[in-house]
């Protein structure tokens, strides 16, 4: 009990009191009532103290407090700030006098709970660009490596497609009707059709023939003058075999020699 009053007295002392404590106590005329005086004072100083210091935890939170609120609401953008912050942006254009200060209290205005600093949205609207940018990048390589792709099997197919019209003009056999019209155009178009200066001998043989191109008809008079060149007994059985004729006489003989 001593060392208490002790330190209220202590107390009074560093808060210059000590004067009027004395005061109040000789004006005292009992011990009860220098008691009440005396306990009336402590408790005056303690609310003092008190007041004092919640004075002082008031004036130290604002320079932690709004930091700290912002940096928290900053770090999690929901998609409803975005679209604020989006349009907010957009209402608020380049040259608004303080524009992010602007635009931060607008989103603090139309989101109820949030706190938002210039700094954190115009660090939110840089990274919302460099997103847009890459989506922007990404989605123009995927659709050059589609339309890249789609060439490519353009291309094939196209290949495919002549290859195989070639090796059909190739493979298709020749008709009895197809080598009567080879052996006419052959006999109207002679070898030297071709030296006065008129259209090219093979295309109108080609037109003659009408089912066959310039290229075949090349090709099948190679073949038939191959066949010349080969034994009697080969020479019977290719024929059979490709045009379904029989062994050439000297007519057939003659236009093959004229081919």
């Amino acid at each position: 009990m001593m060392s208490y009053t002790y330190l209220l007295i202590f107390i009074f002392c560093i808060h210059n009191r000590l004067h009027e404590l004395n005061e109040y106590l000789e004006q005292a005329d009992t011990p009860d009532k220098a008691h009440c005086i005396f306990s009336a004072k402590v408790e005056s100083v303690k609310h003092e103290l008190q007041a004092n210091n919640l004075q002082s935890q008031t004036k130290l939170k604002p320079e932690n407090s709004p930091s700290t609120d912002s940096q928290t609401n900053a770090s999690k953008w929901t998609t409803e700030m975005i679209q604020v912050l989006v349009k907010a942006v957009n209402i608020l254009p380049a040259g608004t006098p303080k524009r992010w200060e602007a635009i931060a209290a607008y989103v603090n205005q139309h989101i109820s709970g949030v706190v938002v600093s210039g700094k954190d949205v115009l660090k939110q609207a840089k990274l919302l660009k460099e997103e847009d940018s890459n989506l922007r990048k990404t989605a123009n390589t995927k659709a050059f490596d589609s339309f890249t792709n789609s060439v490519k099997e353009t291309d094939a197919v196209k290949n495919v497609t002549i290859t195989t019209q070639l090796e059909a003009e190739v493979s298709r056999p020749w008709t009895v009707i197809e080598q009567r019209a080879l052996e006419q155009a052959l006999k109207t178009y002679p070898s030297n059709t071709g030296d006065s200066g008129s259209d090219d001998r093979w295309q109108l043989i080609a037109n003659v023939v009408g089912t066959r191109t310039r290229r075949e008809c090349i090709i099948r008079c190679k073949e038939l003058a191959e066949q010349v060149s080969l034994p009697l007994n080969l020479k019977v059985r290719y024929i059979s075999l490709t045009v379904k004729y029989e062994f050439p006489n000297s007519y057939q003989y003659a236009f093959l020699m004229n081919a």
